[in-house]
């Protein structure tokens, strides 16, 4: 499909808005890992952008950042959700 990120590009805008989400709210990774009851190493993982969550996470991290999936995961660029 033209237009879809690949697996790598995913990953990467992933890690890139999961970063930015965080820093503008002033949060460390440990507030992540403490608040989504994640370990913390797969906080590391995620913002390094090494890989994704699991679909779960992807919910969980929506629903704290109250953005959309698609906005995480670099399918639009609108964050609210529909």
């Amino acid at each position: 499909m033209a237009g879809r990120k690949t697996d790598p590009e995913i990953v990467n805008v992933f890690a890139e808005r999961l970063n930015l989400l965080r820093v503008e709210r002033g949060l460390e990774r440990s507030d992540i890992s403490h608040d989504l009851r994640a370990p913390y190493s797969q906080i590391h993982q995620w913002c390094s952008g090494k890989i994704c969550p699991s679909t779960t996470y992807l919910i969980k991290l929506a629903d704290y950042f109250d953005v959309s999936i698609d906005y995480l995961l670099g399918q639009t660029d609108t964050r609210k959700r529909n």
